[in-house]
């Protein structure tokens, strides 16, 4: 049983479930990775850009555990960050991208390529990997797990948000409250150029803690069906993410508030399985929004 995992927090970050119902669902595999590629709007220099990376969730069953909540076909991810492995050395590994308009020779990712402070690090590329309706390959050989040959995946779709509105220059945070859902509206018609899109809508909540000592990033994320041009995170779930923020940030903040950025994105996903207790899940995400919020009780 697959699950939706995304990359923004730590590259990207999503995990999109089967279509099986449940309340309850916690992470299967004794090993379990996720290769991802990204495609946004550069915020210093307003150009798009394209990175790709790779995190192991989880490793002879050392590593990574989540909960799902699902609901009527919504799903809805919370995660403390700090249970992710990360890139823990390996003998080596090269993943690759191709197709739509990234390089010929692909987007590589090597394995044991972190060589500074950061948790994660990344293959970066300017310009744009793909265009609506292209399709991408990906395939890896080592990071410790079986070899993946050629895969497609459908590239995600670009996506026009129309609630919340977008930032203003100078504008202060978004309000988000716990006394209601929080919800986001995008344009619903999946027929793009001709491609009718299957893509998922990924809403994205991460207060990562930068600038406290010993914070732990947080995530809330939660998929949505394109077609159905509303998605909402109900306020249960926005209370759970502002108890779990306080508890991996004790001094979150001063105002009571929980500070941190909200992402909305187009998604597809690949969950593989191979022998060994192997999930390898590859991400494709395109990023249609990414702005502040100050979420309260």
């Amino acid at each position: 049983m697959g699950a939706p995992y995304s990359l923004f927090a730590s590259i990207t970050a999503i995990l999109v479930l089967s279509a099986c119902s449940f309340e309850q669902h916690e992470a299967v595999g004794e090993n379990q990775i996720v290769f991802g590629i990204t495609q946004s709007i550069s915020a210093d220099t307003g150009q798009p850009t394209t990175k790709a990376a790779y995190e192991l969730l989880e490793l002879d069953s050392q590593g990574w555990k989540t909960r799902a909540f699902v609901d009527h076909g919504r799903s809805c991810w919370l995660e403390r960050l700090d249970s992710r492995l990360g890139q823990p050395r390996v003998e080596s590994g090269v993943a690759t991208f191709r197709g739509g308009s990234l390089p010929t020779t692909g987007l590589a990712v090597l394995a044991n390529a972190n060589t500074n402070d950061s948790r994660v690090a990344e293959a970066v590329v300017s310009g744009s990997a793909w265009a609506d309706g292209d399709t991408l390959t990906f395939e890896a050989h080592g990071f410790a797990m079986p070899n993946v040959g050629r895969v497609r995946l459908q590239a995600p779709s670009t996506l026009a948000v129309a609630t919340p509105a977008p930032p203003s220059a100078g504008a202060s945070e978004l309000a988000i409250s716990t006394k209601g859902d929080f919800t986001v509206t995008w344009a619903s018609d999946e027929a793009k150029g001709g491609h009718v899109s299957s893509d998922k809508v990924a809403v994205v909540l991460e207060a990562d803690g930068a600038g406290q000592a010993g914070a732990t990033a947080v995530e809330l994320r939660c998929f949505f069906e394109r077609s159905a041009g509303t998605g909402v995170v109900p306020k249960d779930e926005l209370s759970a993410f502002l108890t779990a923020t306080r508890q991996a940030q004790p001094s979150t903040s001063q105002d009571g508030a929980v500070h941190g950025k909200l992402t909305v994105a187009t998604h597809t996903q690949k969950s593989l399985t191979r022998p060994g207790g192997w999930v390898i899940y590859v991400v494709a995400e395109a990023m249609a929004r990414e702005q502040p919020f100050a979420a309260r009780d």
